[in-house]
């Protein structure tokens, strides 16, 4: 699938006018946003691109032009997104903030420590605060962190807070269903699944490779899965559900004739 080239890969954000101006670096042509540049070169008169380690001489990023043609792809994807977030009715997640949630509360949420998430937010602690660890873990936060471990216990009692968003996602635009999906934890993608929360779960979000949760538990053989994701109708590409029908029928895993029988039965695939 191909891979969303219109966020930041330092901040996760899309590039927009004004607020995220995407720039690229002179000699090896990788953008970024201007003020993850700035905040990276911090008064140096060296700049080491984060993707390709290239070293540009640069005085003062401010003074590098914009990425016009880049700004005007963001700029359209962000107004499609604005229409299918208006159609679907569902809450927009904001991305969270990087570097707002320590790794031990992180950590105690991937290890099922109740009684450390409770102090945290019994204390004004950000229920949506996402990491900034160096690595794989970069902008996750509490939510995904139990649903990468499939910590229900956490899970439930995060979903009791209104304030929490559902779709709030990492640097590769990964949500916590996602997360769910591809670690193998059915309880989990039913616990997100059957939540009566304020903030309505988007089934059919994808991250910076277009992969839906559908997408990847179909890719893991996780048929048991993919049968919850299509238990209800949801707004799927009817090409990925033909494929998706296609590979169902060729094996034998446990769900994967739930999932035939579905996708026959509430998608007329």
């Amino acid at each position: 699938a191909k891979m969303d080239n219109y966020s930041c890969m330092i901040c996760s954000y899309r590039y927009k006018a004004e607020t995220v101006v995407p720039v690229a670096l002179p000699l090896c042509g990788h953008t970024f946003c201007r003020s993850c540049l700035v905040t990276l070169q911090s008064g140096s008169k060296h700049l080491l691109c984060p993707t390709c380690r290239t070293d540009h001489h640069v005085y003062e990023v401010n003074r590098l032009p914009t990425n016009f043609s880049m700004l005007t792809v963001a700029e359209e994807k962000n107004k499609e997104q604005e229409i299918y977030y208006n159609q679907s009715g569902l809450c927009k997640c904001p991305l969270p903030s990087l570097g707002k949630l320590d790794g031990i509360h992180y950590q105690a949420a991937r290890q099922g420590d109740l009684g450390k998430i409770k102090s945290y937010l019994a204390n004004g602690g950000d229920i949506n605060a996402s990491t900034n660890i160096t690595g794989s873990d970069t902008g996750y936060f509490m939510l995904s962190g139990a649903c990468y471990e499939g910590r229900i216990n956490v899970i439930q009692e995060l979903l009791k807070s209104s304030d929490l968003h559902l779709n709030a996602r990492n640097i590769g635009n990964v949500t916590p269903l996602m997360t769910a999906t591809y670690r193998g934890h059915l309880e989990a993608v039913c616990c997100l699944m059957e939540a009566q929360h304020k903030c309505g779960l988007d089934v059919c979000a994808t991250d910076n490779h277009g992969n839906t949760a559908l997408d990847m538990a179909v890719d893991f053989d996780l048929w048991n899965i993919a049968a919850k994701l299509l238990e209800k109708h949801h707004s799927y590409k009817v090409r990925s559900l033909l494929a998706i029908h296609k590979k169902a029928k060729k094996t034998n895993k446990a769900g994967a004739s739930t999932v035939v029988q579905l996708l026959i039965n509430v998608y007329g695939v």
